[in-house]
This record gives C-alpha cells, structure tokens and sequence, in this order.
C-alpha cells in the first residue's frame, strides 16, 4: 500500500511539472546580452500569449523587429526597455529598411497604436526628427543622454524624465510632465493645428500638463490651440512674463500666479499675427486667479478692454487691496485689476521648524534657546505658542529652555494656523542635586530657573530647592 502511494505522488507530481512546462507566459524579463538573439530567449508558445516584455542588455535591428511583431503581430501591450542600449547592426527592423544606430531612437521605430505602455531606453541620447512615437503611456529621456524631445504623437500620457532640455512638435498629447531641466518652452511645444475661424476659436485639443517650477520663458504659442483641463493651473515659479494665449484654460479654473511673475499680456493674436478677441478666450471666462505678489503685476490689454478681468475672482495677498485698485496703471488709461473681484487673502502655514532637534543638558539649570521659523516665510499668521511634554524635566518661555529636573522631555512648537508642530527633545544626564555642590545638603535654598541662587525669595515665582523640589514661593 505505501509503495502504491508513493507511486501515485511521483504520478502527480510529474503531472504537475509538465502542466507547468506548458502553462503559456504573459509577462518576461530577459537580459538580452548578445544582440540579435532576442528571439531565440523566447519560446513560441510564450509569443503569442505574452503581454509584459522587460528586457534589459544590448538590442540591435533584428531584436527590434522581433519586438515590432509581438507588439503588431500579437499581444504585447507593456515593453519596458529603461535599462536597454540599442546598438547598430542585425537586419533592417521595418519595411522601409531602416537600420539601428548605436543609442538612437530611430525613424518610426516604436509607432505602435495597440501599445499601451512604453519606457524608451535611458541610454538613448538621440531622437531621429523624422520619428513617430505610439503609445497610451510613454516614458522617455533620462540620465541627461537625450536632450531634446519632438515630434512624439498619439500619446496619452507622456511623462519626460530629467535631462531633457528642450520639447517642440508634440501633438495629440492628453497629459504632459515637463522635467525640471527644461528651462524654457518655446514656440509650438503642442501643436494642435485648429485655426482662428474670424472672431471664434476653432477647435481645441484638450491636455493637462505639469508645470516645473524651474520654466524661467514660455513662448506666447507654446501650447497652440490647446485648452489645459487642470483644475488648478500653478505658474512655474520663475516665471517673469504670462502671455495667456500661450493656453487655454476651461471655466472655473484656478491659476496660481507667483510672487516672481512681473507682467501678464492679456492679448490673443490671430494667426496673421493681428491682435484681437476671442468671445472664448481666457479673459473672459469666470476664473479665479490666487496672486502672491503685493505689489500689482503689470497688465497689458487690448485697447479699450480695460474690463477683460470682470469675471474673474482675484485673490491677493492682506493688506494689498489698495495697491491693487488705486494703482498709477503703467501708462495705461485703466487698472484693469480694478474691475475685478478682489478678495484680501492670507497666505496659509504651511509647517513649522526648530533650529535644533536636540538638546542634552549636564545639569540642571542650564539654559537653551531655540528659535523657529514658520513655513512659508510669508506666511499671514506667523503666530505659534511653546510647550513642553514634562514640566518636571525642562520648562520653556519664548524659546529658552531651562533644565529643571533629571530624564527627557519634549519641547514643542504649535503653530495657530493649521496646528503644525515642530519637535525638539530634551534629556538630562545629570541629578538635580548637583545643581550647587557645596550647598546640596542645606535647607531653603532657592535657585532660579537658570540656576542663581535667589536669597531673598518673591512671592508668586517658580524657584528650585537643592532637594530636587519644584515649588511657587
């Protein structure tokens, strides 16, 4: 019976083995290291049913026209090559006998309508400017190899890692995150081409883009005949000049102007490049705008549309409402930002911080003084209040920590607008007793809380006793 068994286990685990052998894959990772040889790392089974290919190593023409049949031919709907390096050799990989060159993406080497996800190789330090680039989602760039992006479309979302320095020609794009390397963006970074019909704007392609804070110029046609969906639109931080036909916003959205931004061009400039009106245009859509700035920022608008920013809400800083109405306007016969509503603002806390973390008192007595910083430094409120987790331990006025007793305690800064804290921890390493040597073991001695010894006593104060005693006078 027992041999019975064990022959049935053997049985079924053999069964087991070859049900696995032949269980079909949908996700692989391959380290391809001789180039051309991709295919033969993949049985045939596993390329028709895979849908995930990561591959890492060395791909030249041959592999990447393996990698175009899975992806056309087949199912592949997720190709990571991040950690790849596309090297010269192997057959053409399309109909067009294009051949791979050593680190460069080339023409039409990834246009895939069917792809849903495409990370392109950090080794790449050249984009040819004829290719197109298909994919739901796409990462691209990286390492500082490739420095500049164009002429990438059909892509959902498009995410630009750092080193890419320059974005131009990208069409049909839903979603764009511009890296901090990118200082400036130039004309036509979106190019939707939808014209001016007269006095009414055509049709617009819809996008949501990320802003980096370190965009120091955006050309006045950078995203042409886009509309922005986002929400809230943040203006890079560095920016000095906005020229508002550079996008269109949807109804309702907020736009954060920073405190840097020195001029706003509220002018729309047909493509013949005459200046006019747009019934559609940003100016006269209900917005709301949150302005940093306390001095009133420059407005340039069309003759005699002084009154362009009569449906927005303008949030500014307290204490600037009437800088904003009464404004000597720049030459200009009106202050626009008079017409507009305009609601004084404070500028919330966003944190709090403590010069120290840490403070080890010798004895008891000794002092520390702590100094804190409310975030941001502009903030409206910068009141706070001090406290301490153990008064038997360490006591605090308007930052000055003083020793009172043996062990640890927490000092801690409490902001009044938002309730933020800051820490700082305190320990003793030495008794109270030895607060005074030669007079531990007398009565009625008082000290202050820095350490004096107090001879005559005042009614109503907080003293310490050289038998570790805490006492009001």
């Amino acid at each position: 019976m027992k041999k019975i068994v064990l022959l049935l286990s053997a049985i079924l685990l053999m069964a087991s083995n070859t049900l696995e052998s032949y269980a079909q894959k949908t996700s692989i990772t391959i380290d391809n290291q001789n180039p051309g040889w991709l295919s033969s790392k993949i049985v045939y089974k596993d390329q028709v049913t895979l849908k995930n290919l990561t591959v890492t190593g060395y791909l030249n023409g041959t592999d990447i026209a393996f990698i175009r049949e899975l992806v056309l031919n087949r199912n592949l709907k997720h190709l990571d090559l991040s950690d790849a390096n596309i090297v010269a050799g192997g057959t053409a990989y399309n109909s067009k006998d294009n051949y791979t060159k050593d680190n460069v993406i080339g023409y039409n080497m990834f246009n895939f309508d069917n792809l849903e996800y495409l990370s392109l190789p950090l080794s790449a330090t050249n984009l040819y400017s004829g290719s197109a680039i298909h994919a739901d989602t796409i990462f691209i760039g990286g390492n500082t190899n490739l420095k500049n992006v164009s002429n990438i479309k059909k892509v959902k979302y498009l995410y630009m890692r750092e080193g890419i320095e320059t974005i131009d020609n990208l069409e049909n794009i839903q979603f764009l995150h511009i890296p901090s390397t990118v200082k400036k963006l130039g004309n036509s970074v979106v190019s939707n081409y939808y014209a001016f019909d007269g006095k009414e704007e055509g049709a617009e392609k819809e996008m949501t883009v990320e802003f980096s804070d370190s965009i120091t110029e955006m050309d006045k046609y950078a995203f042409l005949y886009t509309k922005l969906i986002n929400d809230t639109i943040k203006l890079p931080e560095k920016l000095k000049t906005w020229y508002v036909e550079a996008f269109n916003v949807k109804n309702n959205a907020v736009i954060i102007i920073p405190k840097g931004l020195t001029y706003i061009d509220l002018y729309v400039r047909s493509r013949s490049g005459s200046s006019a009106i747009y019934s559609n245009h940003i100016s006269y859509k209900p917005l709301e705008f949150y302005v940093k700035s306390q001095t009133p920022i420059e407005i340039h608008y069309p003759y005699k549309e002084s009154k362009i920013l009569k449906n927005a809400t303008v949030h500014i800083p307290i204490g600037s409402i009437e800088k904003y109405k009464n404004i000597n306007y720049f030459g200009y016969p009106e202050n626009s930002w008079a017409y507009a509503n305009l609601i004084e603002d404070k500028i919330a806390v966003t944190g709090i911080e403590l010069d120290k973390k840490c403070i080890i008192f010798s004895k008891v007595g000794e002092t520390e003084t702590l100094s804190a910083t409310i975030l941001p430094k502009d903030a409206t409120n910068k009141n706070f209040t001090w406290h301490t987790s153990n008064p038997n331990i360490a006591l605090v006025n308007n930052g000055k920590v003083v020793c009172i007793g043996l062990g640890s305690a927490v000092i801690y800064a409490l902001t009044e607008d938002g309730n933020f804290m800051a820490t700082c921890t305190i320990n003793t390493t030495t008794s109270i007793n030895e607060i005074s040597t030669n007079e531990k073991n007398k009565n009625n001695i008082y000290y202050d809380l820095e350490g004096r010894k107090i001879l005559t006593p005042q009614k109503g104060h907080l003293y310490i006793t050289n038998k570790r005693q805490k006492i009001v006078f």
